[in-house]
């Protein structure tokens, strides 16, 4: 895990441009602490030169420096978090048989690639993943991106062919940014990267701001709140040719997925075991100490639930990271209490509230780049500063379940008004009849939400009624769960978190692993019937009876909490008085945000 940073232009580099880049890139030092590297090329002669700075390992510097004859159009830039093969030999960039590469992320899969590449003829001298990205790249081109399993954002130089390369993972897990004139393409792992570059201007989205201001909406799909600055397409490569003055994207994963309703509950289940089983070995790969956030919630649970099955588990040796509020509503001590009894875990806890202040919050801001709408993602924060300060790089998460298997109350509202709409009138009666006893919620009122909900639908799609919020405009176009999961998935929730995620971890140099977002994982859970997900009016019914050891406390959880924080409380400390607006906080948000970043 690290940060990326390259320029290129159809100029000559110069000295000031190559300083605002030098700055660019040690402006997120915080994600790679580790090391740093820069390599100067042209792009039409493939001459490249190292050029040296006060993080560049020895063995890697150059013996010359830039001078105003030089004469090169493209830089690659890249810090260096330590997580695979903690030498210098994984140095990045890293280049092998005239390309160039500078790669954030994890490909998990990286030993089974490594050992099809040995069979083909490849020698390696690292024990790196980079290594095999860039060498199954030199094989297999573009067609490499299929083979992987993980995370990333990459920039290549692929000197045979004369092209830039540009990639992102299937799902944006590892954010990637882009900055383009006619003149200059940027691309870059955190916006405030681009204020380094003095010349180019970016001036605030002013719909952005609005919607966000009105609605709560955040523009993370492709927009951001800078006109100027858009977020690189997940599951798709960019080519540039520089000679042709050239540039195409392409896509190479769609998440297109289609009910398959032939296989049983038990066989799904079966099949969901071995592959969620999987993609946490996976994801515990790693040459330094592994931890795991836990909230006493169903995710996070089987993550750790599955991780000790392990058999490099050892429960002396991991360290267990959770927020905790006493005395709130929020507090989800007692749950994970109750995992900590069980598994005997090196537990660290924090109170974010014992932290919060104008300046932490400011900072918080900084981190995740966007104005918050809740106080959910400064408690991760501060649950980030603990995971480093215990000396833990690597982070395993629950992020991604809820949006796949349905994993908020929304979700069953969205379900019972499917079951009406498809006529399935038995089914709707005996689900609105179980969610009410589970959430003690008056079967009357529940039955007059779903009913206003149709009508509401049918009368915005028949144009008899219009809806100013955006928000709502676009989930009413929605009347089955799995389009709405999967606008959730792509669109509406997910996409915030793990920009939240990537900010407030690599702020304090810790990589977080999400299992569940492994793709295998999400392409067989958008495939399973939804009476799979939502099931006698429990949400994530399969994940729960997917649990073998966790004890039933958990397993049979009736609220949902995520890692919510008390908005109440801790809103209060910055603003000095009680019952704060939604909307009085996200404006207090979005001024903190213009203020940071204009």
């Amino acid at each position: 895990m690290c940060g990326i940073l390259s320029y290129y232009s159809k100029s000559k580099i110069t000295l000031t441009e190559l300083q605002n880049f030098k700055n660019s890139l040690n402006s997120i030092k915080h994600r790679g602490p580790d090391g740093e590297g820069i390599v100067l090329i042209n792009s039409e002669s493939g001459d490249y030169k190292i050029v040296n700075t006060i993080d560049t390992p020895i063995e890697f510097s150059s013996k010359t420096d830039f001078n105003q004859n030089d004469d090169f159009n493209l830089i690659l830039g890249h810090r260096r978090l330590k997580i695979l093969d903690l030498s210098n030999n994984a140095h990045q960039p890293m280049n092998f048989n005239k390309i160039w590469l500078t790669y954030n992320g994890e490909i998990y899969n990286y030993l089974e690639i490594r050992n099809e590449l040995k069979l083909l003829g490849y020698d390696f001298i690292t024990s790196s993943d980079t290594e095999v990205l860039l060498k199954a790249y030199d094989y297999w081109g573009v067609k490499c991106l299929e083979k992987f399993n993980g995370m990333w954002s990459f920039v290549l130089w692929d000197g045979n062919k004369k092209e830039i390369v540009i990639s992102n993972d299937r799902f944006g897990i590892k954010p990637l940014y882009k900055y383009s004139t006619q003149k200059i393409k940027i691309y870059f792992s955190e916006i405030k990267q681009i204020k380094s570059f003095k010349k180019e201007q970016i001036t605030l989205n002013q719909k952005n701001c609005k919607l966000f201001l009105n609605n709560g909406y955040q523009p993370f799909d492709s927009e951001t709140y800078f006109d100027e600055i858009s977020r690189f397409k997940k599951g798709a490569y960019e080519i540039v040719n520089p000679k042709k003055d050239l540039s195409t994207t392409k896509k190479y994963y769609y998440l297109d997925f289609k009910e398959d309703n032939d296989f049983s509950m038990s066989e799904t289940l079966e099949e969901f075991n071995n592959l969620f089983q999987d993609a946490v070995s996976l994801r515990t790969r790693s040459d330094v100490e592994i931890g795991i956030a836990i909230s006493g919630g169903v995710d996070s649970s089987l993550v750790l639930e599955r991780f000790t099955n392990l058999n490099s588990f050892k429960n002396t040796d991991f360290q267990s990271f959770s927020a905790i509020f006493p005395n709130t509503d929020s507090d989800e001590s007692f749950f994970i209490n109750k995992l900590l009894e069980q598994f005997q875990l090196k537990s660290n806890f924090i109170n974010p509230l014992e932290f919060l202040d104008e300046d932490s919050f400011k900072a918080h801001i900084l981190a995740i780049e966007f104005p918050p709408s809740s106080m959910a993602y400064f408690s991760q924060y501060i649950l980030n500063k603990l995971i480093s300060k215990c000396n833990v790089k690597v982070n395993l998460g629950g992020q991604g379940a809820d949006e796949i298997f349905g994993g908020y109350h929304k979700h069953v509202y969205v379900y019972l008004r499917s079951l009406i709409i498809r006529g399935k009138i038995i089914k709707y009666l005996s689900e609105a009849r179980s969610f009410s006893k589970l959430k003690r919620i008056s079967l009357i009122n529940l039955h007059k939400i779903i009913l206003d909900d149709i009508v509401t639908l049918y009368s915005f799609k028949l144009g008899l009624k219009e809806i100013d919020n955006c928000l709502l405009k676009y989930t009413f176009k929605i009347d089955k769960l799995s389009e709405y999961l999967l606008s959730d998935f792509n669109t509406l929730t997910l996409p915030v978190f793990l920009k939240a995620d990537d900010g407030n971890s690599m702020a304090f140099g810790v990589e977080t692993r999400l299992p569940f977002m492994d793709y295998r994982i999400v392409k067989l859970g958008f495939s399973m019937p939804e009476n799979f997900k939502i099931f006698n009016g429990w949400n994530k019914y399969i994940l729960r009876k997917s649990f073998k050891k966790i004890n039933s406390e958990i397993k049979w959880r009736k609220d949902k909490k995520g890692f919510t924080s008390p908005f109440k409380e801790m809103s209060s400390k910055i603003f000095n008085k009680d019952d704060i607006s939604d909307k009085e906080f996200r404006k207090y948000s979005l001024d903190v945000f213009k203020d940071s970043f204009t």
